[in-house]
């Protein structure tokens, strides 16, 4: 997907639980040209949608859950 003739850059957040554990990221592909000020921008929007994603993945048992699935396959 990032490989497409269409895709001009990419922005990529990571997703922190409030114990600061790796949950996951946002990858955003862009079509339009780079411009820094609408790179910013795009960034800051996509701050607030992980944000608004780490309660939701902290309080799930997110992690506990993929911790033990980790550990039965070993």
């Amino acid at each position: 997907f990032i490989s497409s003739q269409k895709i001009n850059y990419t922005q990529c957040v990571a997703i922190f639980d409030i114990n600061n554990n790796i949950l996951g990221f946002v990858l955003a592909e862009m079509e339009h040209p780079y411009n820094r000020e609408t790179a910013l921008q795009e960034k800051d929007k996509l701050d607030v949608l992980v944000s608004q994603l780490v309660p939701i993945l902290s309080y799930s048992e997110y992690v506990n859950t993929t911790i033990e699935a980790t550990k039965q396959h070993e």
